[in-house]
């Protein structure tokens, strides 16, 4: 499975998703706060399946859509 996030959305990624995951945890917050369990293992794995649904690809720090990485190919 090739990354498609770039290392700075990663990064906020599991910053994001561990705050709200120990706030969960910790009952600071109510249990929708669990919902930060999704952007942590997208930063830890380094891919996002709904990235690849909507064809988004922000890898390589340009940031392009799959449409335009077709076109830029002929």
């Amino acid at each position: 499975m090739k990354g498609n996030i770039s290392f700075t959305e990663r990064v906020l990624s599991i910053v994001v998703g561990a705050v709200l995951v120990t706030f969960a945890y910790t009952h600071q917050l109510n249990s929708w706060a669990w919902i930060g369990a999704v952007p942590l293992e997208t930063g830890i794995i380094g891919f996002c399946p709904l990235y690849t649904i909507i064809c988004v690809h922000l890898k390589d720090g340009r940031g392009y859509t799959c449409r335009q990485s077709l076109l830029s190919q002929k």
